[in-house]
């Protein structure tokens, strides 16, 4: 049952990821799309406040929202290269989301990101089963939708007092995302394989941190685990910083810095 009503729901949810699994959609038409989703939220106050004080606050406070939408909604597009790694990563994502909603005293945050858990684990046995390949797939359509609504509940979140931990707490949460897509960006502009904007909306590659860890550990399935892992530690990190002020969550912060250094090194040797 969860196979057909789970699955769908989630493939349904957006109707242009829908067309672009039908008749694969050019880059430039999807991004259009999720532009016009992205003006959507703004236009309904869903705006980080990063930038308050200055006069220019507004504008740069609008165009921070619209590169994290964009960025985590794509980036998560990006993890459905692999059986159960998408819906797995938007588990833990939403979790930790809900978990912080509700130490934070955030209802409605808390309950959207536990709907967003429960229709991913009614998903996941038939996505990513042990002795056998998915049976179902997210596709653009569930992989962009997933990655918009967790990206637009984090801009509507009240994270902390602290605005260390206030930037913090959510970077920590979405740090797969942020990292892989920072990191294929820089290296694919490097090594000119990304000349233009064109080109890097349109660039398909398996150089993504899920494919590194794949090479070097030899294991598909293996590589998923340890990314769940790091998605793992640092939500957990997030977590943490909930009641820390600015000393406290500095050490925290180091960690999670640490954790990242590390993965760093294992995708290099995966790379080479």
């Amino acid at each position: 049952m969860p196979a057909r009503t789970v699955g769908p729901h989630l493939s349904d949810a957006h109707p242009v990821g829908t067309l672009d699994n039908i008749f694969h959609l050019p880059a430039v038409v999807k991004l259009v799309a999720q532009f016009v989703a992205t003006g959507i939220v703004i236009g309904s106050g869903v705006v980080l406040t990063l930038f308050p004080w200055l006069r220019l606050g507004s504008l740069l406070d609008a165009l921070l929202t619209v590169l994290w939408l964009l960025g985590i909604t794509n980036a998560m597009n990006f993890f459905d290269g692999m059986d159960g790694l998408a819906t797995g990563l938007g588990i833990l994502t939403a979790g930790f989301l809900g978990l912080f909603a509700y130490l934070s005293f955030q209802p409605l945050m808390g309950w959207l990101a536990a709907a967003l858990v429960g229709g991913c684990l009614g998903y996941l046995p038939f996505n990513f089963r042990r002795k056998a390949p998915a049976a179902i797939f997210l596709g653009d359509a569930g992989s962009t939708f997933l990655g918009f609504v967790l990206a637009a509940l984090a801009v509507r979140g009240d994270w902390a007092e602290s605005h260390l931990v206030d930037i913090a707490a959510p970077v920590l949460i979405f740090w797969v995302f942020i990292y892989d897509m920072t990191y294929i960006t820089a290296a694919r502009i490097l090594t000119g394989k990304v000349r233009s904007f064109h080109d890097w909306i349109a660039y398909v590659g398996k150089d993504h941190l899920h494919h590194r860890l794949a090479a070097l550990l030899g294991s598909k399935r293996q590589a998923v685990l340890l990314v769940f892992a790091f998605s793992i530690c640092m939500g957990l990190a997030a977590i943490a910083l909930v009641h820390s002020r600015g000393f406290e969550a500095a050490p925290l912060i180091l960690q999670a810095v640490l954790i990242a250094a590390i993965f760093s090194i294992l995708e290099q040797a995966g790379n080479r």
